[in-house]
């Protein structure tokens, strides 16, 4: 019978407090780590290194925009006259662009890493009330910043390469070298790799689903 059995709570016994002075604790120094010598830059004579088109010409030059403004109208050519010859007409016209107008791109593209929007449009219209206005309508337009960014292209381009990374390899290597002229790395350096996010189709993208950036390309 349940009722004949007492029944006993059983408590854990608390442990003796300590006993704390009461005096106050003597002034607490904390260890200076922050010693390590992480390198030093070397920037040409005259550059402001307070001034972010200054340093950002360091890798993108007039030159280099020359480049790139040769071998995006290269492309364009090259990709119409193919959709061309397979009866694929493009209603949009196409102009050939300038280093002028690949800074005002590469301006828009910073901006849009900065300030994300769910979609390019959002850029130029506002699509709903509580939207944000952009200025950036008045430096270009939508359609031909498309345009810019479809036909956007880092080497000559009637050629063919064993792997999809040999279309930025010239770019790479520019930045490369100007990075390692610029700045000079101490013995106090770690590389680790990371993945880029991309969610479009390639082939050299992978998946680890359990990453904070979960489908891209792993450099």
């Amino acid at each position: 019978d349940s009722n004949l059995v007492r029944y006993t709570k059983y408590t854990k016994p608390c442990g003796l407090r300590p006993q704390l002075p009461t005096t106050p604790p003597a002034a607490w120094q904390p260890l200076s780590i922050y010693n390590d010598d992480v390198g030093s830059a070397h920037l040409p004579t005259g550059i402001d290194a307070t001034d972010p088109f200054a340093l950002f010409s360091l890798f993108f030059d007039a030159a280099q925009l020359e480049k790139l403004a040769l071998h995006t109208n290269q492309h364009a050519e090259q990709v119409r006259a193919e959709d061309a010859a397979q009866g694929r007409p493009h209603a949009r016209a196409w102009k050939p662009t300038s280093k002028t107008e690949l800074y005002t791109y590469l301006a828009i593209l910073m901006y849009m890493g900065v300030h994300r929007e769910p979609t390019i449009e959002e850029y130029w219209g506002k699509l709903h009330k509580n939207a944000p206005t952009h200025s950036i309508n008045n430096y270009i337009a939508c359609t031909r910043w498309q345009q810019l960014n479809r036909y956007m292209y880092c080497t000559e381009a009637p050629q063919s390469f064993k792997s999809p990374f040999g279309r930025v390899w010239d770019l790479s290597k520019h930045l490369r070298s100007t990075s390692s002229t610029i700045w000079h790395a101490s013995k106090h350096l770690c590389v680790d790799e990371a993945i880029i996010r991309f969610t479009r189709r390639a082939s050299k993208t992978i998946i680890i689903k359990l990453k904070l950036t979960p489908k891209g390309f792993k450099i």
